[in-house]
């Protein structure tokens, strides 16, 4: 059994004031709890923003940052939508509208994009156990796209839209666990598949 340990936020549409009401969201797609200090990570995706938080709800210094685009529909695709930390605090956001992954410092300076020309839509992000490699879920190529987390060069990537086992109809959701295995919610094909790293 669970009980409530505590909350925060409520909803605030911010639109271009990305530093306006921290620490309130208006249609969040993801949440990462990781990092050095063990913080929550939430792509505030209608507010186009990124915010790390203390797990008390603490906005920490340097966030929010502008993060993605919006489209206009508040309920749509909108800003980033997945995120995922490093155990050096190096942040890696999905923004879903740019077909990129922006790459954040722990104090919140944009260090560099990743994957121009290679995404289309990616939707979620997650590190390796050694954090060497970072997986990107994209929901228009129906794919999972492999990168080197430190410099952004691209691996390749496997997936195509279908049913069968390995194939993804808008691969959305991906996590890692301690082992090395890739969990990857896809969508609409109401499952999880699980993949073994290549060795």
């Amino acid at each position: 059994a669970v009980s409530q340990y505590t909350e925060f936020g409520g909803q605030v549409q911010t639109g271009s004031c990305v530093t306006c009401s921290p620490g309130k969201f208006f249609y969040a797609r993801g949440i990462f709890v990781g990092g050095p200090g063990d913080d929550v990570y939430v792509p505030d995706s209608s507010n186009a923003r990124l915010q790390v938080l203390t797990q008390s709800g603490t906005e920490l210094a340097g966030f929010p940052v502008a993060c993605g685009t919006t489209v206009g529909n508040p309920a749509g695709f909108n800003g980033c939508t997945g995120v995922t930390a490093g155990s050096t605090g190096t942040i890696y956001a999905a923004s879903v509208n740019q077909g990129l992954v922006d790459v954040f410092s722990s104090s919140g300076k944009l260090l560099r994009t990743i994957g121009k020309g290679t995404l289309k839509q990616p939707f979620d992000t997650a590190l390796s156990p050694d954090g060497a490699i970072l997986y990107v879920t994209d929901i228009q190529s129906n794919r999972v796209s492999e990168f080197t987390a430190s410099t952004g060069a691209y691996l390749g990537s496997w997936g195509s839209k279908g049913t069968s086992h390995a194939d993804f109809d808008k691969p959305m959701g991906i996590s890692v666990d301690a082992s090395g295995r890739i969990y990857v919610n896809d969508y609409v094909n109401d499952r999880i598949e699980v993949f073994a790293a290549a060795a």
